[in-house]
């Protein structure tokens, strides 16, 4: 489960790790937006950037997606440094809202536009240095990661680099991690330059071993 100021994201998942070095995540989610921070519609690729955004305040709709994907990643971690290298494919269903007729939708999560019913590919590598693990204390990891996200259908595109930090406050399993991006626009049609991407989240993972 992931909580932001802008959407609510319930995923279910599947982990699978044959070898050390390779996870393969494969999950389905339902993800609500609501409030101030919602999804804006689009005629066209432009006009997505944060101010031009705050402009249209009182435009945002309520409204939900369904999603499908799978992501596989090679990681390695030398001492207290991890690496990882990963894609995630995702088959996103939108509920369109009565109302709206425009083609494109902003997802906030994302930081980019989207058809209704769209394929959305990002890939994420990162380098991070685990200061505190969270196996018998408050786990603290931070470092720089990389990003470039596609959408298949819209054609919009977005490659981004920023600090990242993930911070679990206690060891209990009700305590969320806490995931924090500032995601500076290096390849963007209007916001390179720009203020950076802050994005926030929340992260509850409940982790069942399947045979036990």
């Amino acid at each position: 489960m992931q909580t932001s100021p802008a959407f609510v994201d319930v995923a279910p998942m599947v982990s699978l790790a044959p070898i050390d070095v390779f996870d393969l995540d494969i999950g389905a989610s339902w993800t609500g937006y609501a409030g101030p921070f919602a999804p804006l519609p689009f005629d066209d690729l432009t006009g997505r950037a944060e101010p031009l955004r705050n402009e249209r305040s009182g435009e945002e709709f309520a409204m939900y997606k369904f999603e499908f994907w799978a992501a596989p990643t090679a990681k390695i971690k030398l001492g207290p440094v991890i690496a990882f290298d990963g894609v995630n494919i995702g088959i996103v269903r939108a509920k369109q809202p009565d109302g709206i007729d425009e083609p494109y939708w902003y997802e906030p999560y994302r930081d980019m536009l989207l058809a209704w019913n769209d394929i959305a590919i990002e890939h994420e590598g990162a380098l991070l240095i685990e200061a505190m693990d969270g196996d018998e204390k408050p786990r603290l990891i931070f470092g720089v990661m990389a990003r470039h996200r596609f959408a298949v259908t819209s054609g919009d595109s977005v490659t981004a680099l920023g600090p990242m930090v993930v911070a679990k406050p206690g060891t209990a399993k009700a305590i969320p991690n806490i995931l924090g991006r500032a995601q500076f626009y290096v390849q963007d049609s209007e916001r390179v330059g720009t203020l950076p991407n802050m994005n926030i989240a929340a992260i509850w993972s409940f982790d069942r071993v399947l045979g036990e």
